[in-house]
């Protein structure tokens, strides 16, 4: 499919260039799965339960599909920020150094990682039951220091941030 074949690293550089604002855009719409509810991921078989161990069990799984279906705007954009580079690299080869938007456009794709990895951790965090309360430590801060997830994803998108 076009999706797979854009993501892939396959493809050579000229068709690739061509496609970095599609994967941007790409990129958003999975990045915009953070803003749904979670059940709206339940996979085909699933269905609403009344007992609360089958339901606490679909919320797991529908918070896990949704963090998934997140990540995918994390390999989207990447793939975006790699296709420009290799294009800025290319033009570079030739002695083209011609002034273009490319590096904004980097910076811009960046920040969308980071957005998207901060989306994953806020989602993660919440799955983990974070403002449940209930004398447990379910602060996001607090979560972050005992999920070794939770700390890698916030830690990856301050280094999104920064690069």
């Amino acid at each position: 499919s076009l999706v797979d074949g854009l993501l892939s690293s396959t493809q050579s550089v000229e068709y690739k260039s061509d496609f970095s604002c599609a994967l941007k855009l790409l990129g958003d719409i999975y990045s915009f799965g953070a803003s749904l509810p979670p059940d709206i991921f339940k996979d085909e078989n699933g269905s609403a339960s009344n007992d609360d161990d089958d339901s606490n069990t679909m919320m797991a799984a529908c918070s896990k599909a949704q963090i998934s279906f997140v990540s995918k705007g994390e390999e989207a954009y990447r793939r975006a920020v790699n296709m420009i580079q290799e294009k800025i690299d290319a033009e570079h080869k030739e002695g083209d150094d011609e002034d273009n938007d490319s590096e904004l456009v980097i910076a811009a794709a960046m920040y969308d990682v980071g957005s998207n990895l901060l989306w994953q951790a806020r989602l993660l965090c919440a799955s983990l039951g974070e403002g449940s309360g209930g004398g447990t430590k379910t602060t996001t801060m607090s979560l972050a220091e005992n999920s070794k997830e939770v700390k890698s994803l916030f830690q990856r998108s301050i280094d999104a941030f920064l690069q």
